[in-house]
C-alpha cells in the first residue's frame, strides 16, 4: 500500500502557484507581465513576440489596458518557462486576455481552453503551432 500511495503521489504533477497575485504590473510583451521577479503569462492568449509583426504594438495595447494601476490574477498553472499562467484583470475589472482581442492585438489560444474567449475575432493574426 505503501509503493502505491508513493508511485500516486511522484506521478501527479505539482503546480505550486499562489492563487492570487496583485500589483502594478511591468508589461514584457502582448501576453506577458511581471510584478517584481515574477512573470505572469496570460492565459489562453497569444500575441505575436516582439521581434515580430505587430509585436510592439501588442505591447503597447497592454500597456494601455494595464495603466500604471493596480491587476488582479488568479494563477490557473506554471508554463515550460516557469512563467505563472494567470486569468488576470486591470484596475476597473476588465478581463486583460479578452481586453487584448477586442483591441485586435491578441488571439484567444484554443488549445489552452476559455472558451469564453473563442467567440471573439481572430484579428487576422497567425496561431503558433503549440496553440492549436
Amino acid at each position: 500500500m505503501r509503493a502505491a500511495t508513493f508511485i500516486f503521489l511522484i506521478s501527479v504533477p505539482c503546480i505550486a502557484v499562489a492563487s492570487d497575485l496583485r500589483g502594478v504590473p511591468r508589461v514584457i510583451d502582448g501576453d506577458t507581465l511581471a510584478l517584481g521577479d515574477v512573470r505572469i503569462r496570460l492565459h489562453a492568449l497569444h500575441a505575436p513576440e516582439m521581434d515580430e509583426p505587430r509585436g510592439r504594438e501588442a505591447k503597447a495595447a497592454l500597456a494601455a489596458i494595464v495603466g500604471r494601476k493596480p491587476i488582479t490574477c488568479r494563477a490557473v498553472d506554471r508554463d515550460r518557462y516557469g512563467r505563472i499562467v494567470a486569468d488576470c484583470q486591470n484596475a476597473d475589472g476588465r478581463d486583460l486576455a479578452r481586453a487584448m482581442i477586442e483591441a485586435g492585438a491578441a488571439r484567444h489560444c484554443p488549445r489552452y481552453g476559455r472558451r469564453d474567449l473563442a467567440e471573439l475575432p481572430d484579428n487576422g493574426l497567425k496561431l503558433p503551432g503549440y496553440c492549436q
